[in-house]
């Protein structure tokens, strides 16, 4: 009998230890999405297909990434760029200001003497066209906060304008003014593109300090620069600039942006929340993990609990304590986000990958959170289709090829599988290596569930819908391999060797538990009776 006893308890026990614990999915909606956020930065620099001559086409690459927003012409390289000169009758991109030191840390875009491209850039109309073809909606970056930058930081010579007259700040500014309200006329009034959403100018934060010319010890934030806009500063541009382009089409959005610091500042100036609809940030978590920080340190969320959504988080308490701003109801935007930085090496790894999916899927989790865009297209390489300069991989969602890198991969698994009510999930036992979240069709009657196992061990988990029986289950998306930190950087990393398995196939489940592998995220398409 004792022997019967003990023999039944060593069933129970290997079988409880095939099940490491529960995916139970809520009721609760969380989130409803006014259709797909997700978005990616385009890299004007370099995203011509006439630049990168990559045997896959652009606007065919974002189709396949699933995204629905493009941010134009990309981060800092927005502060460098003009749409066009006057009379602003064609798009052509130019260099916002010339000659030795006009782009500082840009200069190998540019040639010897920094007063035009080396590569053909993608001009806006260019842009369009990617976006009609890839099914993607334009959000604009226009130049505005750079408008002291008119000498050499470190020479003090002075830099000129597109027609060779030397800058000075007020007239500079001015022009930069009347150089948005043109591109709203272009692209809405001449062109009828109905672009909504302007952002005004890029990380104006960083904008702040000599920092973003020369390199200045200490966190942010630190000592003002001498070509700084300051907050006060951006206030009366984002008053300026806003008036100028909602005259010229009244229906588009203006974007803010800046870190909690700068834009606690900004929104206490009067006018400035009523000449804005969003503020945006870019939110890069692990840039403020601590020393030593690798990837158990993200997947065992051992900092900050694993939030990952520090940045936007920070703005949104600064909106939440301003009067206007939160009685407005502002949103805070993702401009750019990414798993990188950080003493947590490399980037490029599945590693990373698997983190990326985790910050989108806790951006998703905030009503007033808005559209998110990935960090970046390409960054610097694949140049002509030689890669004359090498893929920075920390960043890129695409190959030189224009293929998916496992980050660009990360984006699609959640693009490309995302109903419009994000809806709560959690992990019960006692296991506490895997993450997961879902959204839920309008109707009610289907769920895409996403998983990341974070462990080196296949894991097994039950499945639970709250108050719904399951009636079937199919992973559409799946990517794995064999160790998540194999790969960090070029040029040691093996194209072959090294790629992570990545596949969108369709694969029916077979009962109500889910199999996951090691160091993997799935994605699960589910029907409910």
């Amino acid at each position: 009998m004792k022997r019967t006893f003990l023999f039944f308890i060593y069933i129970f026990l290997y079988v409880a230890s095939l099940f490491s614990g529960e995916i139970v999915v809520g009721s609760l909606v969380v989130n409803r999405l006014d259709g797909n956020p997700l978005g990616i930065n385009i890299n004007t620099y370099v995203d011509d297909d006439k630049t990168t001559k990559a045997p896959k086409k652009l606007s065919a690459a974002l189709r396949e990434m699933g995204v629905r927003y493009l941010r134009y012409p990309g981060g800092d390289k927005a502060d460098h760029i003009l749409f066009s000169v006057p009379p602003y009758h064609v798009a052509k991109p130019t260099p916002a200001r010339q000659g030795k030191g006009a782009e500082y840390l840009r200069e190998g875009f540019l040639n010897a003497t920094e007063t035009d491209f080396k590569y053909d850039p993608l001009d806006f109309d260019e842009f369009m066209t990617v976006c009609r073809e890839a099914g993607c909606e334009p959000v604009i970056v226009v130049p505005a906060d750079l408008y002291k930058l008119v000498k050499n930081m470190k020479t003090g010579e002075p830099l000129y304008d597109y027609k060779g007259e030397a800058l000075e700040v007020e007239k500079n500014r001015e022009f930069l003014i009347e150089h948005a309200a043109a591109w709203v006329y272009y692209a809405n009034v001449k062109k009828n593109y109905n672009v909504k959403y302007w952002i005004i100018a890029n990380e104006t934060e960083v904008a702040y300090y000599d920092g973003y010319v020369e390199d200045v010890p200490g966190d942010f934030p630190g000592k003002k620069g001498t070509v700084a806009c300051t907050p006060e500063d951006y206030a009366r541009l984002l008053i300026d600039f806003s008036a100028a382009m909602k005259e010229v089409c009244p229906s588009i959005e203006i974007i803010s942006n800046g870190a909690a610091w700068s834009v606690e500042s900004y929104l206490k100036i009067p006018g400035v929340v009523e000449a804005i609809d969003h503020i945006c940030t870019s939110n890069y978590p692990l840039m403020s993990y601590p020393e030593g920080s690798n990837y158990e340190t993200w997947a065992q969320k051992k900092y900050k609990n694993g939030v990952m959504t520090g940045p936007m988080d920070e703005i949104l308490a600064k909106i939440n304590a301003n009067a206007k701003a939160k009685e407005k109801g502002l949103d805070v935007w993702a401009s750019e986000f990414n798993a990188m930085y950080g003493s947590w090496e490399g980037g490029f790894d599945l590693g990373h990958a698997l983190a990326n999916i985790d910050i989108i899927g806790q951006i998703l989790q905030n009503p007033r959170f808005g559209k998110l865009f990935f960090w970046n297209t390409h960054w610097g390489g694949g140049f002509s289709g030689t890669g004359e300069l090498p893929m920075f991989g920390a960043y890129d969602g695409l190959f030189p090829n224009n293929e998916m890198s496992p980050k660009g991969f990360s984006v699609s698994m959640v693009a490309n599988h995302l109903f419009p009510q994000i809806v709560q999930t959690r992990i019960s036992g006692t296991y506490d290596g895997v993450m997961a979240y879902a959204s839920r069709s309008e109707d009610n009657k289907e769920v895409y569930l996403y998983v990341i196992n974070t462990k080196d061990t296949d894991e097994n988990m039950d499945l639970k819908i709250t108050n719904r029986k399951i009636k079937e289950i199919k992973r559409v998306s799946e990517m794995y391999g064999d160790t998540p930190t194999k790969g960090d950087w070029y040029p040691g990393w093996d194209y072959k060797k090294d790629m992570p398995v990545m596949t969108h196939q369709a694969e029916t489940v077979e009962g109500e538990s889910l199999s996951l592998k090691k160091y993997s995220a799935s994605v699960y398409h589910i029907t409910l009776e």
